[in-house]
C-alpha cells in the first residue's frame, strides 16, 4: 500500500503563491497582447478582444482540425462550410455554435433544423435535417423558380456546383409545377401525399398544372394528360388505378383521360379527336 505524506504548511503556501503568480501573469499577458497589438478598429473592444482570440488560438495551438457534418443529403459539405463562414485551421474560439447555427438556419430555406457543438481544443460537429424538394415550380413572377417540398416548403434554387452528380440527376427529374396561384405549393404538397400512394402514377409524372386554383390536370412521361376533378381526388385516384390495373391505360395511345364527371372516364384517343369515348365507368 502507498502512502502519501500531505505536504507542509510551508510548502502549500509556496505552492499557492506560485499558482496565484501564473494566474496573474497570464491575465496580465492577455491584456498586453490586446493593448498593443495592432487591429483594423481600435476603438472597438469587440474587435480588440476578437483579435487577441485569434492571436492566443493560432500561438498555442486551438484550431480547428476536425468539422463532422451529418444529415446532408442535398447541399454538399463544403458549400455548408462556405454557408456557415467557416473552414479547417481556423481559430476555435471563433468557431461559436451559437452564431454558426442562425448563419446556417438563415440560409435560403434549406434547413429544417441545424445543431452545431464544439468539442475543445479542436473538433466542431453539424447535425442538420433538410427539406426535400419534390417538385420544381416555374411561374411568371419568377425568373428562375423555386422547388417545392413535399411539405409544401419553398426552397430557392442554388447554384450547379452546390450539388453532387447524384443529387443535380435527382433534382432535374423531379415533376414541374406550373400556375400562378400562390396557394401551389400547399396543394401540391396535398396531392403529393395522395400520389405517394399510386406509385404507378407518381413514377410516371412529369409535370402537373394547376387550373384557375381549382383543380390539377397531370401530364404523364407519355404525353398522356390526366384531368382530376375539383374534389374527392383519393376516390378518382383509387379507381383509376384500379382500372389501370385492368387495363393499362397508361401504355395506350390516349391523348387524354377526364375525371372531373364521376363514375365515367372520358378518354380521347388523340387531339384531333372532336368526340371523345366513354371507355369505362368509375363504379365498374
Amino acid at each position: 500500500m502507498i502512502h502519501l505524506t500531505p505536504l507542509s504548511p510551508f510548502f502549500q503556501y509556496r505552492y499557492a503563491l506560485a499558482a496565484l503568480a501564473l494566474f496573474i501573469s497570464i491575465g496580465v499577458a492577455f491584456i498586453l497582447l490586446i493593448r498593443y497589438t495592432p487591429i483594423p478598429h481600435p476603438e472597438t473592444v469587440s474587435s480588440r478582444i476578437s483579435q487577441g482570440l485569434i492571436l492566443i488560438s493560432v500561438r498555442t495551438g486551438l484550431s480547428l482540425k476536425n468539422i463532422h457534418i451529418s444529415g446532408h443529403k442535398f447541399l454538399s459539405a463544403s458549400r455548408i462550410l462556405q454557408i456557415a463562414k467557416i473552414q479547417k485551421n481556423q481559430p476555435s474560439l471563433l468557431a461559436n455554435p451559437h452564431d454558426i447555427a442562425s448563419q446556417l438556419s438563415l440560409y435560403n430555406g434549406w434547413f429544417r433544423s441545424v445543431s452545431v457543438s464544439r468539442t475543445f481544443p479542436d473538433t466542431l460537429a453539424i447535425q442538420i435535417k433538410e427539406h426535400t424538394p419534390s417538385a420544381f415550380w416555374q411561374y411568371p413572377a419568377s425568373k428562375h423558380g423555386t422547388f417545392v417540398s413535399n411539405l409544401g416548403h419553398t426552397i430557392p434554387l442554388s447554384p450547379l456546383d452546390t450539388f453532387s452528380p447524384n443529387t443535380r440527376k435527382y433534382l432535374e427529374n423531379l415533376p414541374t409545377l406550373s400556375g400562378n396561384n400562390p396557394s401551389i405549393p400547399q396543394k401540391w404538397a396535398q396531392l403529393s401525399s395522395l400520389l405517394s400512394q399510386f406509385p404507378s402514377l407518381s413514377q410516371k409524372l412529369v409535370k402537373a398544372h394547376r387550373l384557375k386554383g381549382r383543380r390539377w390536370n397531370l401530364i404523364l412521361n407519355s404525353g398522356l394528360i390526366i384531368k382530376l376533378p375539383e374534389k374527392k381526388l383519393q376516390l378518382a385516384l383509387q379507381k383509376l388505378k384500379n382500372i389501370q390495373k385492368k387495363h393499362h391505360l397508361f401504355s395506350r395511345n390516349l391523348y387524354s383521360l377526364d375525371l372531373r364527371f364521376p363514375p365515367l372516364i372520358i378518354v380521347r384517343k388523340n387531339l384531333s379527336n372532336t368526340s371523345p369515348q366513354t371507355l369505362f365507368s368509375l363504379a365498374e
